[in-house]
């Protein structure tokens, strides 16, 4: 049975009680913003006892469960199953006041006595027994130095911050400190909920922090974790989840436990992780079971510590594709890459192989980009990726025939020079890695004076008009003829070298495997154009661009072949093309005429409502479901020229 009570910090604290953190919870976080905040109700409350007495203010609500191990007549112990970090950033506040009062007036030593004796600790017991809050494994070292006054206590740490910027506070503030503390001890109105025995702490505990915001999906794995080790939690914290935890960031280890999941079902959400994983240690039925899983997530996390540190690599070959990858900013690889390291890491295959296969994903990326293919399906196709390599100890050659086969979009060398030839750069994938393949396709000229790419934009090679300073410069290095000798055919046989580089830096598909059936864009077109609903209208480029192509064979397919919708189809200047003719030449339809009879709406010059157009983004999200949608494709700004 729950019961609810409104009552103050000073009969919390006072007696012998103690507040135990439970192991699931998460270390101390709070920083200044909590600070501040708390501050501030704390001096205005004082103000307001000048003018009212029985002023007080409500900071919130401290959740507890009896200890399973008090003894009758003995200390009376509590878990803190919510409230910890208020309760926290109190006791630290009465240390600073403490503090304080001894450091201005030596005379007022009883007065500091008495804060500590019944506030912070219980002076007639001895360790783990004398204080009467214990924080957290990972923060209880730190917390007993703030209170005994250790040297040094007044650390970087989260609880060292905390008691030096409530130090500084108390500095800084006009009011008596004596008046801070008895509107601290006993105006601040807290309601604390005790719970029974027999209630449910963990779905409580649950109820109280699984929406998102208060708990990450991680912190509520560490809970539940915990509330199944009473025997070996101390053992399993400080040998194994501490290690992990230390290892990465709150979100990479909920990237982390995700990415465990993906390892057998590709399709589950990364915001169904606490559940997915729960169930999976609901089904074990001992502590030993429980701390071997908890052992292997931790062997997990060193392995996803080098894809989002590369640098802590020791192959060069791998590291430098981890780098590269890392820099890419794909977070779609992640489920293949882990499971690669895993693999090498049981002895499957060498560091070349791994270095090898981490090639080919890059290829792949970088191929697709060239040719325009949108990122969507990536995340699935990875994912998937995972339940079917790993066979083979050549297994650079097996993930380079596996995306070699089926609809993976592995594009060939012919499609690369396709594309260098005829596809505009500047308006493929996001300009982050365009800048990004620019500076590696650099690399690959191994010049003696590299420059610093960081510093460094994307604009012409020359100017558009040529200054006399330019031509004068320019006439030193290749003749009076400056200008000629950088003409059109110079251009495509530059284009050629490049392509050739690339081909050779980036290898393609195995030819010998790819399937042979029939090209699917033109089905991907009829898709594509059935989708887009009445009184919406889109241009010749965003299905390009959404189908990883040009312009012009698109053209080409709506005025030669019968498709869907292809009047919802206009130009640039959002007007019908001149050229446009049904592909029943039996229609006679004005194409115009029937977008307005579906509700497009057109300006005096014949122009189509831009509010009522959709970019290729837009055309992207039509075709495919949410979940095959990766972060790249979401994050599309359908106003710029940053698509996929």
């Amino acid at each position: 049975m729950v019961a609810a009570q409104e009552t103050t910090l000073q009969k919390i604290l006072e007696g012998e009680n103690q507040y135990l953190v439970p192991l699931y919870q998460r270390p101390y976080q709070w920083g200044k913003a909590q600070w501040s905040v708390l501050w501030q109700d704390i001096v205005q409350l004082t103000e307001d006892i000048k003018e009212d007495p029985s002023s007080n203010h409500f900071i919130g609500s401290l959740v507890l469960a009896p200890y399973a191990g008090n003894v009758a007549g003995g200390l009376t112990r509590h878990l803190v199953v919510d409230g910890q970090q208020r309760l926290t950033t109190l006791t630290i506040l009465l240390v600073a006041i403490h503090d304080h009062i001894l450091s201005h007036d030596s005379a007022a030593r009883r007065g500091a006595e008495r804060i500590k004796n019944t506030f912070l600790t219980n002076q007639y017991l001895e360790d783990p027994y004398r204080t009467k809050l214990v924080p957290t494994q990972a923060d209880r070292d730190a917390y007993s130095a703030v209170i005994d006054g250790v040297p040094g206590a007044d650390g970087e740490g989260h609880i060292g911050s905390a008691y030096r910027w409530f130090r500084t506070a108390l500095i800084d503030t006009e009011l008596p400190v004596e008046e801070i503390e008895k509107a601290t001890t006993s105006r601040l109105s807290l309601v604390s909920i005790s719970t029974a025995e027999s209630d449910n702490v963990h779905r409580i505990f649950e109820s109280l922090n699984n929406t998102g915001l208060k708990l990450s999906q991680g912190d509520l794995l560490r809970n539940h974790i915990f509330m199944r080790l009473p025997e070996q939690g101390d053992h399993v914290y400080r040998t194994l989840w501490k290690p992990l935890q230390d290892l990465l960031t709150r979100e990479e280890l909920d990237t982390l436990f995700w990415l465990d999941l993906v390892q057998r079902k590709p399709t589950v959400k990364i915001g169904d992780t606490y559940q997915a994983q729960k169930k999976r240690f609901e089904a074990f039925g001992t502590e030993d079971e429980i701390a071997a899983e908890v052992r292997r997530l931790l062997e997990l996390a060193r392995l996803y510590r080098l894809i989002v540190r590369p640098e802590e690599e020791g192959s060069a070959p791998v590291r430098r594709r981890l780098q590269r990858l890392q820099a890419w900013a794909s977070a779609t690889v992640a489920p293949l890459v882990l499971h690669l390291l895993h693999l090498r890491a049981e002895g499957r295959f060498d560091d070349e192989a791994l270095a090898g296969a981490l090639l080919v994903i890059e290829s792949l990326l970088v191929r697709r980009l060239l040719v325009g293919r949108p990122s969507m399906g990536l995340n699935r196709m990875f994912a998937q990726t995972v339940q079917d390599i790993g066979r083979s100890s050549d297994v650079d050659k097996e993930l380079r025939d596996y995306f070699s086969r089926g609809q993976r979009h592995y594009s060939t060398d012919q499609d690369i020079r396709q594309a260098v030839a005829n596809v505009p750069f500047y308006a493929v994938g996001r300009a982050s890695q365009r800048k990004l393949l620019l500076t590696w396709i650099e690399e690959l000229f191994e010049s003696r004076e590299p420059v610093d790419p960081a510093k460094l934009s994307i604009e012409h090679v020359l100017p558009q008009t040529l200054s006399s300073s330019w031509r004068q410069s320019l006439s030193a290095a290749v003749g009076e003829d400056a200008a000629i000798e950088w003409g059109p055919e110079q251009i495509q046989q530059r284009g050629q070298q490049l392509m050739e580089m690339i081909i050779e830096a980036w290898p393609g598909p195995n030819t010998a495997v790819k399937d042979s059936g029939p090209n699917n864009l033109w089905h991907r077109l009829d898709q594509m154009l059935t989708e887009i609903p009445a009184g919406r209208w889109t241009t010749y480029g965003d299905l390009a661009k959404a189908l990883g192509t040009a312009a012009q064979p698109i053209g080409n397919r709506l005025r030669d072949a019968p498709v869907p919708n292809p009047h919802r189809v206009l130009t640039s200047s959002a007007k019908p093309s001149p050229d446009f003719r049904w592909g029943d030449e039996d229609r006679t339809d004005d194409p115009a005429e029937m977008l307005k009879q579906e509700g497009v709406l057109f300006d005096k010059s014949g122009r189509a409502d831009s509010e009522q157009r959709l970019f290729a983004a837009d055309l992207v999200r039509l075709v495919t479901d949410e979940e095959d949608l990766d972060d790249e494709a979401l994050a599309t700004d359908s106003s710029s020229d940053e698509l996929f």
